[in-house]
This record gives structure tokens, sequence and C-alpha cells, in this order.
């Protein structure tokens, strides 16, 4: 093995207030050489949305002492960036993986025992939300720990920036030079989590926000349409969309029928093959539910809230899952349609979405 390798390890085996769970599972890894070497041998990389990684001890292992060399490195690139971050603050939210909250616990000690205040939810919140807290509390950036719709044996680390979008590469870049200069991950002095509660430095939101954010979803309109007649499945996948997604829409005037065995936030995702929206596996609950209550369409949001997915009815009265492209093209081709436009109107694409978004514009 070679020497840097043994070095970081020997780091982590005398650091003696490694936290208890993970010096367990570092002896366990003693003698396994391949085990070793895929925990220690790279540091886990950190890109343009953040960082995603197992958890478990190890330098390319998702666990506090990465969370807290990441959050150190993300708030000196902000305070360089943002001369008022004091006033400012940053808005940290989490899902319901394994670990989720104690990250943002530790995240948000990093930030206040810096003297910057860190807004944190005391429940999961999805990804859309921590966007929009970001803005409505003018904050300069914002933390969302969630590995999306990875396997349960993963977490991660999500940054934004004042206006609650992820960082463009450029920006993410001068967050990675940050963090590589924090040589000693296990060095990062903080103050107890109850005491900067105390002391004000962190601040628990939700209902403050919480109001103010469903509000600003029913805002979102395109136009007013009979809602009596569509029958809704839904489900969370055991994640984020819990919160408010089914309340949200029945206030609304649509008519949910939510699948009950994952309404409950569950960081194993114990009724799933995956927790991804877009795999026809994830449909299993509520395609069973769908048939019962003769649904017109199932959704089904990932862990964070931020991706979803669609099953429709075909002219047989068969349930045929939509991939995002298709659910893109049909959403696109609707605001064309009902959003008044002119030909300087802009329809953004990334490198993974179909070409038929260009051809929708070219017919509208």
């Amino acid at each position: 093995m070679e020497q840097r390798v043994l070095e970081k390890i020997k780091k982590w085996e005398e650091f003696k207030e490694l936290d208890p769970t993970l010096r367990e599972e570092l002896e366990s890894l003693k003698g396994n050489e391949s085990a070793l070497l895929d925990a220690f041998y790279n540091d886990i990389a950190f890109g343009t949305g953040g960082l995603r990684g197992i958890l478990g001890a190890g330098t390319d292992r998702m666990n506090i002492y990465v969370v807290r060399k990441s959050t150190l490195g993300f708030l000196n690139y902000m305070i360089q960036k943002y001369p008022n971050i004091k006033e400012m603050g940053v808005a940290i939210a989490y899902d319901c993986r394994k670990n989720s909250y104690l990250f943002a616990q530790h995240a948000a000690e990093v930030i206040a025992s810096n003297g910057v205040k860190a807004y944190l939810y005391t429940d999961i919140r999805s990804t859309p939300q921590l966007s929009f807290t970001v803005r409505n509390l003018k904050c300069a950036g914002g933390i969302m720990i969630t590995a999306s719709h990875n396997p349960p044996i993963y977490n991660g680390y999500k940054i934004y920036d004042h206006e609650g979008c992820q960082l463009v590469p450029e920006l993410a870049d001068m967050v990675i030079d940050e963090i590589a200069k924090v040589e000693d991950m296990f060095r990062i002095e903080t103050k107890p989590f109850d005491t900067l509660v105390n002391e004000g430095l962190i601040k628990l939101i939700d209902k403050d926000v919480d109001t103010v954010y469903v509000e600003a979803v029913k805002q979102v309109t395109v136009q007013d349409v009979p809602k009596n007649n569509i029958k809704i499945v839904y489900t969370p996948l055991h994640g984020t969309g819990c919160a408010f997604m089914v309340e949200l829409l029945e206030n609304e005037g649509y008519t949910v029928i939510p699948v009950k065995e994952q309404m409950i936030p569950d960081g194993e995702f114990s009724t799933l093959k995956s927790p991804n929206p877009e795999e026809s596996s994830a449909f299993e609950y509520s395609l069973k539910l769908g048939k019962e209550v003769d649904a017109d369409i199932l959704i089904a949001t990932d862990p964070d809230a931020d991706r979803m997915g669609i099953a429709a009815k075909d002219n047989n009265g068969e349930y045929v899952l939509l991939t995002g492209n298709q659910t893109g093209a049909i959403l696109l081709n609707y605001l064309a349609q009902n959003v008044p436009h002119d030909k300087n109107a802009c329809v953004y694409n990334t490198i993974v979405t179909s070409n038929i978004a260009k051809d929708i514009c070219d017919k509208h």
C-alpha cells in the first residue's frame, strides 16, 4: 500500500476523539487492504453540485469530518465573496437519509462558530424549499444534505449561491480550492450546538419559512383549470415530499390519494428497490394503489423532492411510466401554448435533455 495512504489511515487511527461509530468501522477494516484502499486512496470529489458518496470512515466517504472540512472551505469562499455575510447568514436543510440531520448540525456548528448565522430546519425539507429559503432570508448561500435518488448507503452535500442556485463550475472550482486549503479536518474548532443556539448564531426555522414557501408555490399557476376531474396517486418515496405535497395539491382542489406506506420518512427506503422516481420499480406500491382507486396519474418524487416521475394511462387504460424527457417535453409544450410570450422567449436545455425542446420552440 502506498505510503501516503498509510499515513492517511494512521492519522485517522491516532485521532483520539474520533467518532465512536467511525472508530468501530475503522477497526473492522483492519487487515482488509482493498476496503481500506477504497476508503482512503482518494479524497471524496467535490464537483459543481457538491459531494456525494458512501457513508463511512475514510477520506473518500461521507462522514462528519468531510462535512466539516467542506463547510469551512465553502464558508471561507463566501466570506471573500460577501463582505456582509454575518448579516446575511447561511441556510441549511436536509433529507431523510441516515446521518442527514447529524451532518446538517455539524455544518451549522462550523458556520455559526465563525460568527455567521446559520438558519437550520428542525425537520426534513426539500431541495426546492432550501433554494427558496436562501432567497427568502437573503442568505449568502445554502447547504442541502442529500444524496438525491442514490441508494441508502449514500449521502451527499449540495451547495447554493445567494440566489439559491447551484454553483457554476468556475465558482465551484473556487470552493474546491478553499476546501483544499483546510489542512486538518480533525482540527476545526467549533462551539457546542446548544450553545450556538442559545447565542442566536444557530436559528432554528420551520413555520417562519414554511408558510411563505407554500404560498409562493401556489402563485406558480399557468391557468385556472377544472381540477375535480383529476385523481392523483402520490408517493414521496419516504422522502421530503411528505412535508407539503399532499396538503398543497388538496388545497388547490385536486383529489390526492397518498401511498401511506411511503409517506413515512425512512432513510433505508425499506419498501423500495431504488428511490429513483424515473425507475419503474419505484412505482410498485403506487401502481397497485392506482389500480385500486382508478387514478388518472401517478406521481413520485425522489428523497429530496427535486426530481419527479409520472405514470399516466394509455388508450388501453394501462399505466405507462414517462421518461424525464417526455415529461419535460409535455411541460414545455404546455407552457409554450398557455404562457404569453414573444420571439425573444428563452428555454434552457441541458446536455442530457432531448433535442425535442428545440422542435417545440421552433413550432411556437
